[in-house]
């Protein structure tokens, strides 16, 4: 669920529907993931496949914030799904967190940091929840460099 919208106006999280007398709207959402907790706010969100985009035989996820969601083969062949900002990923500017991983096509549940990610320094890392949706749903139509040739030294 999205929100759930009463007397015209989003519901706060700890609000009760029983204390609402009109209406209630609710807004769906699919999603792959969903991120809560980050202290870096802009990481959290629904995570959606991005149309026709993926990145080391894997697909890219975006938020409702332009955050991206890949896994990144360092030139010596580790493998570790990011958070990022949009832009060039072989560079480490734009990351927030990152946890190191083989899983093919998507990324732990558990075990984020924040070190080598200078956005996310120092922060809460973020919870991950599989929401279950896999396929390519995404609207998005953003048009980021990240292809497998772009895989370089963070």
């Amino acid at each position: 669920i999205g929100s759930f919208l009463g007397k015209g106006e989003v519901l706060a999280d700890a609000e009760h529907l029983e204390n609402i007398s009109s209406h209630v709207h609710v807004t769906l959402r699919k999603c792959t993931f969903l991120v809560s907790g980050a202290g870096a706010e802009a990481v959290n969100g629904f995570y959606v496949r991005r149309k026709g985009r993926a990145m080391c035989d894997a697909p890219i996820f975006v938020n409702e914030n332009g955050i991206l969601l890949f896994k990144y083969r360092m030139a010596r062949g580790t493998c570790y799904w990011y958070f990022s900002r949009e832009g060039d990923l072989s560079r480490s500017d734009g990351d927030f967190y990152r946890v190191k991983s083989d899983l093919r096509t998507r990324p732990p549940l558990e075990g984020w940091t924040f070190e080598a990610c200078p956005l996310g320094r120092q922060t809460q890392v973020p919870t991950l929840t599989f929401c279950g949706e896999d396929e390519e749903e995404s609207t998005d139509d953003g048009t980021s460099d990240a292809s497998d040739s772009s895989e370089q030294q963070k």
